[in-house]
Order: structure tokens, then sequence, then C-alpha cells
């Protein structure tokens, strides 16, 4: 597990607001095994592994990966007690291999991502205070780094530990009374410590406790009670000063909150996680605890929680989360809305929590791996709430020929990749950003399909050249690149020779190449058994000589030589699991042949034979994330690289040797995330060189890297990404830059920074697409589409029911009987994403089509068998079915279905389907009905910008969208595919 893994965390509130911590005492183990991973502590990561795997036994170990998409696991979370007036939301996130601080003051609608501030430290709870409304306070309880607290609302965080002996701290409270007394209240591996300076100082307070490594704290209403422990009650009544051993637990406590109905604190619940156990009470104050597992399936339960009028929730392992009218149960599952569990972990529902105004408002929040759900109807249904846009950034590059061309390529994590430039450079072969156009419609419309404007016709032959309204040379006009490739970008790459051949390479799940400057792409085959590409790199004489090298996460490392058509295996040396992040050739490879690969703890590698044969040349312990080349690496032999929690590294005898560079940046000691590093084509005479980094922003050395000053005037430090230079940097001094959701350019060498015009995808699950009629959801792959001939419609996902029952004669639809998560899908033939699953052929007649194995989530999962299986013999037709866990799109049978959008920009774009079985359909703009849009085509185009709408400025604008019911006359059906709403603002 690397240092950036979130431990598995949850969390429930108090009555007075706080978080209090669920942790696995297992996950516990991992994670402080995690923490060890220093470089100075390295020789202890075989240890940490071992261990890690010992607790792997016991349950699946949570990680990142695609839980759903964009995925975004939710460890921890907690509610303003002022919720119902600043609707401000605390969450812990583990982002694509990142763990971030978020906050959203809207009630999740929106959320702006911090980083990390608390040094990258895992928080295991926070505490408000219950004056935050006046006091903006709050802390935050971290696995390793003590205590944090915020006296801005959580724009800023500073350790506060001062007495604290240990700095693993599971869970923190503030007392009812903080703002008189300032008595906050810690459960640390080391015992209870308390403040009454508001956490400015700490003292131990043990007297009493029958243990010392506590797990939960928390107050009575009133706080004249107190609780903590772990495998057992204490009960403490004067602030914790003294504390009485009140009855023995089960197992280590992982949830413990005492009822807001009861202010004085006898009636107290508690879970065990993992462990087991279901839901335990007590009404006598902690001394006689009851089993409440009436109606409970999972025992696993990792949070169990009170609301103001009594209600209850249980949020468990595997088996979604359950409620009832009060904590004695009995217990019902609440299922419907929650996604497709992940095959990736055995633990998933972490936290419910409500609002202040439950009693009125009956609004829960559950934080899961799968993400963040919402329910307004008291946990009968859930809505799933990204906690970022799929336009989160994750590449950045600038065009070779950026002088003439202005070019800027972006890519997105379920965005997709865009190319931005000033308009007043937009030439033949860069069309704009469909956005730009009044109407627009697919480049292909052989058979008469299109758009038809009102009083006009589109004749469909793509999208005219008109710039935004207010656009100039000083702004950028984007255009997408999605069609044909899957949206989750790992890596884009262009050709040294860009400006002549417009050759670009995009890779992720699939390997791309674009002759034409990424307005159309050609499907690679992948070399070896290789799942995801991880890192491309070109020869500078890649016009001349075809070489490309390609490397994967585990799965070999490879090199072609006819421009990626075919490849090579390179095995001289390496591992054969090697885990690659970049590969880089020499500026001067002809001469050379030098090629570098950096990677994710496996060490730097370096081949000086053109990759025949590779040495390890250090950083082994590193998880790099940026590495680059000086223009004068054939002369001075310098490189840097970036690393996740050392900061910077430099080279200067051409990788032989790594020092760190990092003055300037952090405090010594202080964790730093470098995400970008950037020289100046000029470096070898200006020593210029720029980095940036997750939570510290981003800063300029003109000493090549050996000090740094920072450089992020005009841009926000919270969640800073990549970062790129121009060509002509020492001529236009231009810079470009990517915080998590938004890209700046500065062009004054970075001392000033401009947010350049954005653009936002709302996916068509975002709960702000309404629907009305006959529409249902249907999960697709990663974004790029699946060629498949038979879409059945939506289904409930049977959790971990072993079943699937499918009507014989109706292949649409499900049998009754199966326990409902919500709308998951199966798809027919083509997909490539989700579940595995085994094919069969069975003869034909009436029967069923049953999944066995579905939905398991044992330790050793079952495959799913899909099987068809008739009555009364004959060749059935081959029916392949698949889960997918990945992004989809929303399906209208019928006449008069409606879809709207309401949203704040100047331009609206409908993505959609095309397709030989789709219809036409009704737009209205702010009640106006401005077009028609046929959305037949022969052949399948995913991910179309079908139809877009300009607006003279920024505002306030609704989107409707209707099923006419009609279809061209060689459309085999009315089908409407939606996939979501872009606008700019």
């Amino acid at each position: 597990m690397s240092q950036g893994s979130p431990s598995p965390t949850q969390g429930c509130l108090s009555p007075t607001g706080a978080a209090v911590p669920r942790r696995d005492p297992g996950d516990a183990l991992v994670a402080r095994c995690a923490a060890l991973l220093t470089p100075s502590l390295q020789p202890l990561r075989s240890i940490c592994l071992a261990l890690a795997c010992l607790v792997a036994v016991a349950g699946p170990l949570t990680h990142g990966a695609a839980a759903h998409a964009p995925h975004d696991v939710i460890k921890t979370i907690a509610l303003s007690p002022d919720f119902a007036n600043d609707q401000t939301i605390f969450a812990f996130v583990q982002y694509t291999e990142r763990t971030l601080f978020a906050r959203s003051v809207d009630g999740g609608l929106s959320w702006r991502e911090f980083g990390n501030p608390m040094s990258f430290h895992l928080v295991e709870s926070f505490s408000f205070s219950p004056d935050f409304a006046n006091d903006d306070t709050a802390f935050a309880a971290t696995f390793s780094g003590g205590v944090y607290k915020t006296t801005d609302g959580g724009d800023t965080w500073t350790a506060t530990n001062t007495g604290l002996t240990s700095l693993t701290v599971f869970d923190i409270q503030t007392s009812p009374g903080f703002a008189s007394n300032q008595l906050v209240v810690a459960a640390t591996e080391q015992g209870s410590f308390r403040s009454t300076d508001g956490g400015a100082t700490w003292n131990a307070a043990n007297t009493g406790l029958v243990e010392t490594a506590l797990t939960q704290v928390t107050f009575s209403g009133d706080g004249t009670a107190l609780y903590t422990g772990s495998d057992v009650m204490h009960r403490s009544t004067d602030g914790g000063l003294t504390w009485e051993a009140r009855s023995p637990l089960p197992a280590p406590m992982t949830s413990l909150m005492t009822s807001p109905l009861d202010p004085t604190g006898q009636t107290v619940v508690t879970a065990f996680g993992r462990q087991g156990g279901g839901v335990f009470l007590s009404t006598d104050g902690g001394l006689l605890f009851n089993a409440s597992l009436t109606g409970l399936t999972d025992l696993r339960v990792n949070d169990a929680y009170i609301a103001v009028d009594g209600r209850a929730f249980a949020s468990t392992s595997e088996d979604g989360c359950f409620v009832a009218t009060d904590v004695t149960g009995p217990w019902s599952a609440s299922l419907v809305g929650l996604e497709v569990l992940s095959p990736l972990t055995g633990n998933h529902y972490f936290q419910a929590v409500t609002t202040a105004d439950f009693a009125t408002d009956d609004t829960v929040y559950l934080a899961s791996y799968e993400g963040l759900y919402i329910s307004d109807d008291a946990g009968a249904s859930w809505r799933q709430q990204e906690t970022y846009t799929q336009d989160i950034n994750r590449l950045l590059t600038v065009s070779p020929d950026f002088a003439n061309d202005g070019t800027v390529f972006v890519g997105n994590y379920g965005g997709g990749v865009f190319s931005g430039r000033p308009p007043g450079l937009l030439g033949a072969n860069t069309a704009p950003h469909p956005g730009t156009s009044t109407v627009a419609t697919s480049a292909e419309n052989t058979a008469g399909a299109g758009v038809t404007a009102l009083g006009s016709v589109n004749p469909g032959s793509g999208v005219s050249p008109v710039p935004a309204p207010g656009a100039n040379d000083a702004d950028i006009v984007w255009r997408e690149h999605g069609t044909g490739i899957t949206l989750f970008s790992s890596l884009i790459t262009l050709s040294p020779d860009y400006a002549s051949d417009g050759t670009l390479f995009y890779g992720y799940t699939g390997l791309y190449r674009s002759t034409d400057r990424g307005l159309s792409w050609e499907t690679l085959t992948k070399p070896g058994t290789i799942d995801v590409v991880r890192a491309l790199g070109l020869s500078p004489d890649f016009a001349s000589d075809g070489t490309v090298f390609l490397g994967s996460f585990g799965e070999g490392t490879y090199k072609s030589l006819d421009g990626a058509d075919n490849w090579i295996q390179l095995t001289g040396g390496l591992p054969a699991d090697v885990r690659s992040t970049f590969m880089l050739c020499s500026p001067d490879f002809s001469a050379d042949q030098t090629v570098f690969m950096s990677t994710r703890e496996d060490g730097m590698w370096r081949s000086t034979d053109g990759g025949t044969n590779w040495t390890l040349v250090g950083l082994e312990s590193q998880d790099v994330r940026a590495l680059v080349l000086s223009p004068a690496f054939a002369s001075d032999d310098t490189a840097f690289a970036g690393t996740v929690g050392s900061g910077l590294f430099r080279t200067t005898d051409g990788g032989d040797t790594w020092l760190s560079v990092n003055t300037g940046i952090a405090p010594p000691g202080e964790a730093i995330v470098v995400e970008g590093v950037a020289p100046s084509p000029d470096f070898a005479s200006d020593g210029i060189v720029f980095v940036s980094t997750l939570s510290h922003g981003v800063f300029k050395s003109t000493d090549s890297g050996s000090t740094w000053t920072p450089s992020g005037n005009g841009l926000p430090v919270e969640a800073s990404r990549m970062i790129a230079v121009s060509p002509e940097f020492p001529n236009d001094q231009t810079l470009f830059h990517t915080t998590h959701d938004w890209i700046w350019r500065s062009r004054d060498g970075g001392g000033s920074w401009h947010k350049l015009p954005g653009t936002l995808r709302v996916d068509d699950r975002h709960q702000s697409v309404q629907y009305s009629g006959d529409w249902g959801f249907l999960g697709f792959d990663d974004g790029g589409g699946v060629d498949s001939t038979c879409v059945c419609p939506p289904v409930p996902n049977v959790g971990r029911r072993r079943e699937l029952v499918v009507d014989a004669e109706d292949p649409g639809s499900l049998g009754a009987g199966i326990a409902s998560h919500t709308a998951a899908a199966l798809l027919n033939a083509g997909s490539t994403g989700g579940t595995s699953v085994e094919r069969t052929r069975r003869s034909a007649g009436s029967g069923s089509l049953r999944a066995a194995g579905f939905g398991a989530q044992d330790l050793d999962p079952v495959t799913p068998a899909y099987t068809y299986e008739p009555e009364d013999g004959g060749i059935a037709p081959l029916v392949i079915l698949e889960l997918n866990y990945g992004p989809g799109i929303h399906r209208s049978d019928s006449a008069g279905d409606v879809m709207e959008f309401r949203f704040f920009g100047d331009s609206i774009s409908w993505i959609a389907v095309r397709d030989a079985e789709s219809g036409r359909a009704a737009i209205e703009i702010d009640d106006v009905p401005v077009a028609t849009v046929d959305l037949f085509s022969p052949a399948t185009r995913y991910q179309e910008r079908v139809f877009t709408q300009q607006f003279e400025s920024a505002g306030w604008h609704t989107i409707r969208i209707t099923n006419t019911g009609s279809a061209h006359p060689l459309a085999g059906d009315i089908k409407l595919f939606s996939d979501g709403f872009r606008f700019t603002f």
C-alpha cells in the first residue's frame, strides 16, 4: 500500500455535529505500515507488506480502483452543525490514487478540492465547533499527524499538537460547551488527551482507563457524559479528567455515539465494523449492552447512527444501509439507488449522516467506496452525487508548433481530450470547440440525419468556425476530441514533428493514434496482455525512425520501430512486473540511445542502448509522478523527478545519482507531492524551471532547481496539478497550469496567472438532470462506448444474491424476486469493462437466463456464468451479458419522454448516441422551441455533441429535450440515448 492510500476510516456525527471515526482494526494495521514507508524506514517495507497480506486474509483491502466513474471513494464526511443555513460538508476523499480534503457549501452539489492540507496524513474524523456559524472552527484527527485545526471554515489547516505524545489520533470531539470552555478531547493510540484552550495545548487524561489504545470518543448532548474506548467502554462525568470502566465489548469499536433523544447520555450505540457483531445498544450509560440484530443481513456494521428524531441507520460492509424507526430495530435494507458493488473491496458502506433538520427534511448522506449518496426520503432511495466532475485534469501538453498554432492539449478523467487555441489562430484542419456554433451536427450525415433549426436546415457538414461572443486572442476556444476513444485518460503524447505530421497518441484502457491533430482516431493493438497503457515515449526522430517506447503497470515494457503498429518486448534487466509512470528519450537519442523509465516505487531505470538493456539508477522507494529531461541533456546530464511525499529530485550526472532539491517549497520534513515539472527551453542558459505541487502551489527556480520561490500569484493553492511551458517561452513567457478542475495561463513567466474560459461536463446521471416518462439507465464501459447489437433495459443490481432471471421470450426484462440496489445494466456482446463473464450457449425455446454467482463479494469471488436454459430443446441464440461499473447512458423508449437540465453558462451542448435505432428529439431552451435533432446514423457513434446553443452572456438557462416519437425513414426505432451535457462559462 502506497503512502498516498487512504485508511479505511469512516465516521458519523454526534449530537454536537462532530464526526466519530469508523475504523477497522485490520485496516489500522495496514495504514500504520503505510505510514512507515518513508525513505529512512524502507527496510520495514517488506514487513509492512507481509502484515498487509495477513490483514487481507480477513477481508479484501480498499484501494483506488474504478468503483464508479468518476470514482471518488468517500471515507469520512461531517456536516456543519449549522447545516440548514451554511450547507457545509467536509469530506476526506480518495480521487484516482490521491487523497484530498474536499468541502461543499451547497449541500454536496459542488465541491472544492484542497489537496491534503493535513500534510498528506490520513484523516480519521472531523469535529466541528458547535458555534461553527460564528467561529469557523473545526478539528481533524489524523492517523500519523496528530490534530489539525481550521479557524476559517476549512480554507486552511494548522497542526496543533503541543503536548500530544501520540500523533496517531483516531477520533476527536469538541464539547457541546466549546464556545465557553474550549474543551476538546482526542482518542489516541496512547490514551485520552484533552485540551481546554481550543487545541493549542494538550494533556494526557488516562486516570481510570483500563486500556490505552482508544478508537472512539463522544460527548452526550448536554456535555455531562463523555465516553471513550476500544474493547472496553469508559465513561467520564468530569469532562474527561477521570474515567470509569463500564463494560467490555465483543470487539474494538468502529462506531460510537449517544442518542440525541437522551441528552444526558444514558443511551449509547456502538458497532464493530468488519469484526461483526451488528449493532449494540446500552440504555444505562454503558453498563449493559444488548444486540440489535433483527433484520440485519450483514452484521459487519461500520457505522450505527441515530438521527435527531430517533430514526436509526446502520452502514454495513456489503449489504447496503439499513434503516429502523429506532435503534432497537427491526432493521430493513435501504438499497434503491445504490450502484453495483466494486469487486475490489469487501468493505463498501462507511457512514450515514443526517442533517440537523432531519425530522423535517428527511435528508441523509451515505459515504461509500462507490462514492457519495444522498437521500431526501429518509433512506428509502438514494441518488449518487459526484464530489468532482468528470473533467478532473490529468494531462497537459503544449504543441511543439505553439508559435504557429497556439495549441495546448488537456486530458480529463472521464471527460476526454481537448485542444485549445486562440480563435485568431483557428485553421482549416483545427475546427473549434462545437460550443462556438449555434447548432452542431454530426459530420456523418449521409442518410440525412442532423439538426433542423427552426426555420432552417443545417446540412450536417461539420461545425462552422465561429468564435464565441466576446472571444479574442487573449482567450482560448476549446475543441473536444472524444469521439472514438475512451474518455479516462492516462497519457497524451505529441509527435516531435507534430507541425508537419499532425500525429498524437492517446492511451488508457485503449491505445489510439491520430494523424490529423485529433480530429479522428485509429485504434492500435496494445502489446502483450497489457490492460492499461501507463507510459509512452517517442524518439525525437520519430518522423524518421518510428521509435516508440511503451510502459504498463506491471504487464511488460515494449518498443516499436514502426510508429506503434508492432511491438517488441523489452526484458534486458527489467523486472517483468515493473510499474511504469513515464518513459522519456534523450533529446540526443539518435546519438546516445538513452531512455529513462520512472516507476511507482520500482526505481528509476535507464537504458543507453535504445532499450535493449536496462540499469536501475536509484529512487527505488519513490512513487514518481513527474519526469522531465533538460532540453540540453546531451551536454548537462540534468533531469528532474517529482515524487509522492518526498518532493523533487535532480540528477546532474545522467541519472547515476539523484539529490533532493526542495529548498523553498516546504519546510524540511514536510511531505511534498510533485505533480509536474517544466524547464525553460533555454534551461541551459537561464536555469529556469517550474514545479507544481499538490497542496503547496507552483514554484519557480532560476538556479536550475537548487532553490525555489512561489510563482502562484492569482492561482489557488489547492489541488494543483500539471504545468507546461511554451516552446517559445524565452520570447512569449507563456505557461499553462491545471488545478484539479481548471486551466490557467501565465504570460509573464509565472508572475501572474489568468483563469481560462471553462467547459464543464455533467453526466446524464447527475442529480441536476431530471427525467419524466419512460427513461432508463444503461451501464457502459469506461467511456468509449461499446459496439453492442442489443441493449437490454435497466435492471436492478442483485447485491449479494447469486441469481438473475431474465424471461426467455423477452430478454429485455427481468424476472421477479431479485433484491435490488438499483439501475445497473446488462449489455449484449462487445463490452470490455466491468465484470468478466463466462459465455454459454444452450438450446432454444422458452426458458430463462440465469447469472450464477452474480454479485458475490466473498473472499474467493465467483465468476458469473450467464447461461440460457430453455425448456424444450433446439439451438438458442448466443446471449452475452455483462455488468459494468463505469459510466452509462439514459435511454428513452416512448414519445413524450422529457429530460431537463438547468445550468449557469454561456453555451450548452447535448451529448448523445447516434445509431440506426435512434429517433428525433425536440429541443427547447428556456421554454422556447429551438431545434429538432435527428439521432439516426447507419453507424453507431458515441459521445457525439448532437446539439449546441450559444448565448449572448452567461446566465441561468434550462434545456428541455423531448422524444418526438418520430424517426428517420431508415431508423429502426424512436429511441433516444442521452450521455450528458457540456456547458461553458
